[in-house]
């Protein structure tokens, strides 16, 4: 019993101190040329799959 209340109050420490800490607020970045090269090479091929979904003229 006792070294079950020791427990208890040891993760209790844990819990109190994890909630102390504070996280670093995250850095913003802006997106690198490659992936808006590759974004847009993907909109690309989402647009002409698109278009050929469309009705067929003879």
């Amino acid at each position: 019993l006792e070294k079950n209340i020791e427990a208890g109050i040891e993760r209790l420490n844990e819990l109190i101190g994890r909630a102390y800490r504070k996280e670093k607020p995250r850095k913003v970045t802006k997106p690198s040329h490659g992936s808006k090269l590759k974004r847009l090479e993907e909109k690309k091929k989402r647009g002409v799959s698109k278009m050929l979904r469309g009705k067929v003229e003879y």
